[in-house]
């Protein structure tokens, strides 16, 4: 920006560099700093007060193709930029801590070789559905029968396991119940 000797614009100069009316910077003036234009005198603005009314201009899209023009404007420009930066940065850095106990335990999982129960692979998914919830899920969309046993197909995909374990009642009875459990590819589908 071109400025007279002192270091202040007048209304006419700025208008001109923006390539605006007067009359659009007289706006600005009144409305960011209505104590300085006063009546048959002429104005002088400093270089704030022009960072200030340009800034004005383009936030009301009065004119779309201003130019950073003063070292003023280009340090507000840098600085807004890596406060947005630093924010976003810290923002994520909180994201990453606060996911570090899901990719390690995703991470646990995954290497595994062997099958781990349906109560855990439901924590790992998320955390708003337990293990009844997920055996319901897999029903409905056909991947687990009504007693929570994989279909074979996905059993035979590498998906499911499913184990057998004897009890013995206070009676002493004897009892088989079946427990399905999931493999990492499993995990991985689900």
């Amino acid at each position: 920006m071109k400025y007279i000797s002192n270091g202040k614009m007048t209304i006419k100069e700025i208008a001109n560099i923006l390539i605006v009316s007067d009359e659009t910077i007289r706006r600005s003036i009144l409305k960011l700093f209505p104590d300085i234009l006063k009546n048959g005198k002429k104005t002088y603005l400093d270089e704030l007060q022009v960072t200030a009314i340009k800034r004005d201009i383009i936030n009301h899209d009065l004119h779309k193709n201003v130019e950073v023009t003063t070292e003023l404007e280009q340090m507000m420009i840098i600085q807004k930029g890596y406060q947005a930066l630093m924010e976003k940065t810290a923002e994520l850095e909180e994201l990453l801590y606060s996911a570090q106990p899901k990719i390690h335990f995703y991470d646990t999982v995954v290497d595994s070789k062997d099958a781990i129960e349906m109560s855990v692979v439901a924590k790992m998914l998320d955390k708003e559905i337990g293990r009844n919830k997920l055996f319901e899920l897999l029903r409905e969309k056909q991947i687990l029968r009504q007693n929570n046993e994989p279909y074979q197909k996905y059993i035979d995909d590498g998906w499911f396991r499913v184990i057998e374990n004897y009890w013995v009642d206070s009676a002493g009875e004897s009892h088989i119940k079946t427990k399905t459990l999931v493999y990492q590819k499993g995990i991985e589908k689900l």
